[in-house]
């Protein structure tokens, strides 16, 4: 019998090979659990290393409306190697798209700000996400 990451790693392995961009992959687990996983793109760091980003949901709990979620940012390298992740406090903390080696993160819920991180440089150890202002949220990436 397979685990819950075993199940992980074989479907972002899936959504890797498919190399499908924005497209939402939703795959049903048991009981009312599912994983959401979206291909933003690769990018080219000035250094000459290809990232990938997946973003991925995992919805849970016992009433269809009443589910949590937990948020990544999921990083790999070329070859579809797991190099890391950004574990974010939820959907609207997850990119929109990417452009130009940048991240976009667009105004969610009760924050007006749109926040744009650059990967040009590598993986950078922290991301902040902009609220109100200059108020925000930082996110820390936990790598292998």
């Amino acid at each position: 019998m397979r685990t819950y990451a075993q199940d992980e790693v074989r479907i972002r392995e899936q959504v890797l090979h498919k190399n499908v961009v924005g497209k939402e992959f939703i795959f049903k687990a048991k009981g009312n659990s599912e994983t959401r996983l979206r291909y933003l793109v690769c990018i080219k760091t000035k250094k000459g290393e290809t990232l990938k980003f997946l973003n991925s949901i995992y919805l849970f709990g016992l009433y269809e409306d009443a589910k949590r979620a937990t948020c990544q940012l999921l990083i790999y390298d070329r070859r579809n190697r797991y190099l890391g992740n950004y574990y974010v406090g939820g959907v609207w903390y997850l990119p929109d798209r990417l452009e130009k080696a940048k991240l976009i993160f667009l105004p969610y819920k009760d924050c007006d700000q749109k926040t744009t991180i650059s990967f040009e440089n590598g993986i950078p150890k922290q991301i902040y996400i902009l609220c109100k202002g200059k108020e925000g949220d930082v996110f820390t990436f936990s790598g292998n």
